[in-house]
Formats: structure tokens, C-alpha cells, sequence
């Protein structure tokens, strides 16, 4: 008997609802930023964010920052992001890039 993996028990066929966790926009710098936001230590959401807010300055589409706006939107993603963080350099770091997003 072989080991099939995890992927046996997930829903399969094309009707099934296509799900992201996280951001799925098409660029890949923000994906991985907004990967790195959802990180559990701060050290990580901390280089998430930076990074977010400086890809957010030089993206030249508007269309991908509203995307990412509507992300920050939901709540689980703002609470996620470290709103509710015990580090305060992160709660300024989220501060700055919805600021920058927005």
C-alpha cells in the first residue's frame, strides 16, 4: 500500500470552486509581499509589508492596487496583516502600506 498524498482528499472536477489563499493578483512581487503579510512572526510581516508598500509606490497598474485595496478590505486579511500585533513596528508597517495601497 502507497501513501496518495493529501490530495486525494481534496475536492476535485472542474466544477469546484477555484480558491486562494491570500492575494491573487497577477504580479508576482506583490503576491509574494502579500504572502510574507501573512506570515506568524513578526520579523517576516514586517519584510511583508515593507515590501508591499514599495511595490505598491512603482506598480503602473491601477487595476492590480485596487485589487490589493479590496484585499486589505477584508476583514481577515487586515487582522491578519497586524492590526491586532503585539510588535508596534509592525502595526506602523501595516499602517503604511494600506496607506500606500489605498
Amino acid at each position: 500500500m502507497s501513501f496518495v498524498g493529501f490530495a486525494a482528499f481534496e475536492a476535485g472536477g472542474d466544477d469546484a470552486p477555484a480558491t486562494t489563499k491570500g492575494f491573487a493578483g497577477s504580479d508576482r512581487e506583490l503576491r509574494a509581499a502579500c504572502k510574507q503579510c501573512g506570515k506568524r512572526d513578526a520579523t517576516t510581516r514586517l519584510k511583508g509589508l515593507r515590501a508591499l508598500a514599495d511595490r505598491a509606490k512603482t506598480v503602473e497598474d491601477k487595476a492590480e492596487l485596487a485589487a490589493v485595496a479590496a484585499w486589505w478590505a477584508d476583514a481577515k486579511a487586515v487582522e491578519a496583516l497586524g492590526f491586532r500585533d503585539d510588535d508596534a513596528r509592525v502595526r506602523a508597517a501595516a499602517f503604511d502600506a494600506l496607506e500606500t495601497c489605498a
